[in-house]
């Protein structure tokens, strides 16, 4: 599943960590798993984040499927 990240919910410490991951608005975000911990993929690298630094993420689920690509 990939989302589109908007926006976060967290403080400037919460915002700076996923800021320095790649994890900015606008990027697509790849989640792997989410077991406890959220192993995701952005831009080419894995990251495993916490639970609670998860919830801070705002996002919109992205559509994979060839339907939607095709326009």
């Amino acid at each position: 599943m990939s989302v589109r990240i908007t926006g976060f919910d967290g403080g400037r410490c919460c915002r700076s960590r996923l800021l320095s991951m790649g994890i900015i608005p606008g990027t697509i975000v790849e989640i792997l798993s989410s077991n406890g911990r959220m192993n995701i993929r952005v831009r080419g690298s894995q990251f495993a984040i916490g639970h609670e630094m998860a919830l801070k993420i705002l996002a919109i689920p992205v559509c994979d499927c060839n339907k939607c690509n095709a326009f």
